[in-house]
């Protein structure tokens, strides 16, 4: 939702009943609940779709951070290799 095309936003939006749905989601293994994240991440979906202007503030922020990363690379470090030897 916050870096994908802004026409997955009214995908999600037409499905927001699913999203929905999974904040009482509920997995056990072992006597141990597993779903606590899968509750989290529905929660906090459904929050964004709720709050547009929240919504674009969160797009902005991760276009901005992407522009940062779009410029590193792995092959360029502070250190060269051969500093370590």
């Amino acid at each position: 939702m916050k870096v994908g095309d802004p026409k997955c936003i009214s995908q999600i939006r037409s499905n927001s009943y699913r999203i929905k749905a999974l904040e009482n989601f509920s997995y056990h293994i072992v006597g141990a609940e597993k779903g606590i994240g899968v509750r989290e991440k529905s929660k906090s979906i459904c929050e964004l779709l709720d709050h547009p202007d929240q919504l674009e503030e969160e797009r902005a922020k991760a276009k901005q951070i992407r522009s940062k990363l779009t410029g590193m690379s792995t092959g360029s470090t502070a250190y060269p290799l051969g500093e370590f030897l």
